[in-house]
């Protein structure tokens, strides 16, 4: 009798240990380095109940809300974790702007990060690209980065290197005006060589029967002007599609943009 109730004290005290603290952040821990985020966030709120003044542990209950899709929830929760944002914790400062990129609040997030005692102001103005290439405005991410850090920054120095590259672009109105011009240029400058090619033999072949139908036929017969207004629609038509083209280069090349600056910041944020 005395060995069952010393297995039933054991086993009591057991399974109340596994629910403390140390353990609830060892499973917190396994939870969010294997990616189950929904879970990990529940293990987190636990731990904030046994420790609601760590920091680390307020700033990964954020991240787990990020991570597990409920950016809005951690939007919410930042009030009561951290109720001053101008003082909040690096990491935890840094979480919450990368919060507000996720939520695509731009000008919020600005005026946090550049307010926020705790952010270097190298990371500032990283975070202050990042916003400008995410809403499309590389030219703007260029000039925010012209102020060099005076210590060697990878990310500073990655993010200049991909704007750089990512320099060129097509302008829409060279590109409507070559086609204007010969007919499929404008997509070719756009190096939208298929279409631009296809443009330019189409549009060719249509006025090649109507001259000639015309010459054989005189202006009597119907299908020379069938042929020249296929051909003058076909003409029309490659203009616009050549200033889409071109427009759709400059998306491409932002696109690819977003990219690697995504890379470069998740790599080292």
């Amino acid at each position: 009798m005395r060995i069952l109730l010393l297995l039933l004290f054991s086993f009591s005290a057991w399974s109340q240990n596994i629910f403390d603290a140390i353990h609830t952040r060892a499973y917190a821990t396994h939870l969010l380095n294997s990616g189950q985020y929904e879970l990990a966030s529940k293990e987190l709120e636990r731990l904030h109940f046994f420790d609601a003044a760590s920091d680390t542990v307020k700033t990964e209950l954020l991240r787990a809300y990020r991570l597990s899709n409920n950016a809005n929830l951690a939007y919410t929760k930042r009030k009561t974790l951290f109720a001053d944002s101008l003082t909040m914790p690096r990491f935890a400062a840094y979480e919450y702007s990368k919060l507000l990129f996720t939520l695509e609040k731009w000008d919020e997030g600005s005026a946090f990060w550049n307010a926020n005692t705790q952010i270097a102001k190298d990371d500032a103005q990283i975070f202050e690209a990042t916003k400008y290439v995410f809403t499309n405005k590389l030219d703007q991410a260029n000039k925010v980065l012209t102020d060099k850090p005076q210590v060697q920054n990878p990310v500073w120095e990655g993010y200049v290197e991909v704007l750089k590259a990512k320099k060129a672009r097509k302008s829409p109105a060279a590109a409507g005006l070559l086609s204007v011009l010969v007919p499929g240029m404008g997509k070719i400058y756009a190096k939208d060589w298929k279409d631009g090619l296809l443009s330019l033999v189409f549009t060719a072949t249509m006025s090649v029967q109507a001259y000639r139908n015309f010459n054989k036929h005189g202006f009597s017969d119907p299908r020379g002007y069938i042929y020249g207004a296929i051909g003058t629609g076909f003409y029309l038509g490659n203009i616009y599609g050549s200033v889409q083209s071109a427009k759709n280069f400059n998306l491409k090349q932002i696109d690819q943009s977003k990219h690697e600056i995504s890379a470069i910041f998740n790599a080292n944020y």
